[in-house]
């Protein structure tokens, strides 16, 4: 831990270098949720939580290790050498608060995976990338599970772009991982929200020629996984199981 609390005070340096609106960041986010950076023999985070409980760095050990997913490394060299222009340091910078902000273990490494995705391949920042950034802050460890699961269920084509989810779909996702239908539709319904899964309705008429009294009509929603989630899908595949 002290070499990370050596590497997160370089790159906040870098920050700096990029632009003034970084000078105070470190004070700035870490204030924010009271916590300070040791400078100590120890050197680790530390959070201060007005006397009460000391914050586990569990959320950002999962972040660390999805970082360095292809190796057994803990260190953030690879954000050090990424950071090049103001969009990937704002980005970073974003992807530390909703850490921070974050109640999900898994939710953490997957955004760990997103970077070192970015980092790996040199990749600039896209409105994408932002879009799995905030769905992500808001998913809890079980949405990150039942996402896995029903994106396994639905097989993918190689030039498909939408991917429909269906009620039998929902249903053999839940017989097939021991879960409940509102659960995974509690999962649908944040992924809605957040930009991964797409609604197309439509209405079922059915007249009756005899008699307009006897006609009905049905409202039918279908649901259907998008490229973010087939993106969101690439990460979370390797840290749950099949």
């Amino acid at each position: 831990m002290e070499l990370l609390s050596t590497q997160l005070t370089n790159l906040f340096e870098k920050f700096q270098t990029i632009s003034d609106e970084y000078s105070d960041y470190k004070e700035l986010v870490f204030n924010d949720y009271n916590l300070e950076l040791a400078e100590d023999s120890i050197k680790v985070l530390k959070l201060l939580n007005n006397g009460r409980k000391v914050w586990s760095m569990t959320k950002f050990k999962n972040f660390i290790k999805g970082l360095n997913i292809d190796s057994n490394e803990e260190n953030i060299n690879k954000l050090i050498n990424y950071v090049d222009n103001k969009e990937k340091a704002e980005f970073i910078t974003n992807s530390f608060e909703k850490i921070l902000s974050s109640n999900s273990k898994l939710a953490c490494c997957t955004l760990g995976i997103m970077l070192n995705d970015l980092c790996t391949n040199e990749k600039n920042i896209t409105q994408g990338n932002l879009v799995i950034l905030q769905a992500l802050s808001m998913m809890n460890d079980f949405d990150i599970i039942n996402f896995t699961h029903l994106m396994i269920i639905r097989s993918w084509g190689k030039s498909v772009k939408y991917n429909q989810v269906s009620s039998q779909d929902i249903n053999k996702c839940a017989k097939k991982y021991n879960n409940d239908v509102s659960d995974i539709n509690l999962t649908i319904q944040l992924l809605e929200k957040y930009g991964l899964i797409e609604n197309e309705g439509e209405i079922d008429l059915s007249m009756d020629s005899d008699d307009i009294d006897f006609s009905s009509a049905e409202y039918k929603e279908k649901h259907y996984f998008n490229l973010l989630s087939k993106k969101l899908f690439e990460y979370t595949k390797k840290i749950i199981t099949q």
